[in-house]
């Protein structure tokens, strides 16, 4: 997927007027690849050698680290290109292209960098059955069994961290792109104006991860990210209430910072969520859980904000309506058992089972039996 990726935007380097379709067909190609790159990142997380060896401040630590290396390499790229196109006078056109350019160099380096340093891990079962069975009709049989599992084994616990998952990660994606068509009609701020909002908010999600980390050692991860889903509904609401007109602009970029902050804090919690409340055994199915429930309703919040405000409903009021899926997210986490019971379920051993195609029923395997863990 990262040989894929590189070779995808490095095609993508030639879009212009005469080739934006079969770019936007190689679009779609490379978000699915993204999302397999993600997933195999996101295994890691939970494995025996990193979340089941070291302390939950020190995987707290680690993915606060992870968050601020991610945004502060963002923030980087876009200093840089916003440097080089100021220092070489290019237009909009040129710096698209120098853009991509650069970042095929960036993330090739940052592949490279990444994959060597991430070790080889073995194969953690054998293939279930006699090897009749086609992998595709294995996966979705294994997929289908595993949220059976979730719900009778970890219902307590996995099952509502997931679909919380759903709608939190709903309303934090879609707070960005909502937050672009919000500050060009409502404030009517210019494109220059917009980025340096978010040039802010990125700035801001370094001290953000720092903050998310101090509140997750005095409380807990889940309560962590429960506080910073009542944080964020409290800025959405007040963004709205005062971000009325052109006139209010200058006070956008304090929002910014807010709204940096509360990113940064939110993003650790879940990873650290996913490193230590998971399972052994399965980690890059149940990575692919957490891919699957972060991007499944990403397109429902700007629906919904698009729906509202062309009804002829103030902007305002459809800004709010993020809260909406921050409540829902409230509200099924407030299910979820305290962290210690989610730890104690981890710690007792209870894991998921694998799905045996020949005799279509769940069935632990040898190696898993063995585990010592």
């Amino acid at each position: 997927s990262a040989t894929l990726l590189t070779a995808v935007q490095a095609i993508q380097i030639g879009t212009g007027a005469r080739t934006w379709f079969p770019m936007a067909v190689l679009q779609a190609i490379n978000s699915f690849l993204y999302l397999v790159q993600a997933m195999a990142t996101y295994a890691y997380l939970p494995t025996v050698s990193i979340s089941k060896e070291v302390s939950e401040q020190r995987m707290t630590k680690f993915n606060t680290s992870f968050t601020m290396i991610q945004f502060g390499c963002q923030l980087l790229f876009v200093l840089l290109i916003a440097a080089l196109q100021i220092g070489l006078g290019l237009g909009e056109i040129r710096t698209a292209v120098l853009s991509q350019a650069v970042n095929v160099g960036w993330i090739t380096v940052g592949f490279v960098l990444g994959w060597r340093l991430m070790g080889p891990v073995p194969a953690l079962h054998d293939r279930p059955g006699q090897g009749n069975c086609l992998l595709v009709s294995l996966g979705f049989g294994q997929i289908w069994k595993t949220a059976v599992e979730i719900n009778r084994t970890y219902g307590t616990s996995l099952r509502w961290f997931f679909l919380s998952l759903c709608f939190a990660e709903a309303a934090a994606n879609a707070f960005t792109v909502v937050a672009v068509t919000f500050m060009a009609d409502q404030l009517e701020m210019s494109g220059i104006q917009i980025n340096i909002v978010f040039v802010v908010v990125l700035l801001s999600t370094l001290p953000g991860s720092v903050v998310g980390y101090w509140i997750t050692l005095r409380t807990d991860p889940i309560l962590a990210w429960k506080l910073n889903f009542a944080a964020f509904s409290i800025s959405v609401i007040a963004g709205g209430l005062i971000l009325t007109g052109p006139q209010r602009q200058d006070i956008v970029y304090a929002f910014g910072v807010v709204w940096g902050l509360l990113l940064g804090w939110y993003y650790p919690c879940v990873q650290t969520i996913f490193s230590l409340a998971i399972p052994i055994g399965q980690e890059s199915e149940l990575a692919g859980f957490v891919v699957y429930c972060r991007t499944i309703l990403v397109w429902l919040p700007p629906l919904t904000f698009t729906a509202l405000s062309e009804s002829g409903i103030g902007m305002e009021y459809a800004l709010m309506s993020l809260v909406i899926f921050f409540a829902v997210a409230l509200g099924l986490l407030q299910l979820m058992v305290p962290w210690e019971e989610t730890l104690a379920l981890v710690a007792g051993g209870r894991k998921l089972r694998l799905y045996d195609a020949e005799s279509e029923h769940i069935a632990p395997t040898p190696r898993q039996e063995d585990d010592p863990i």
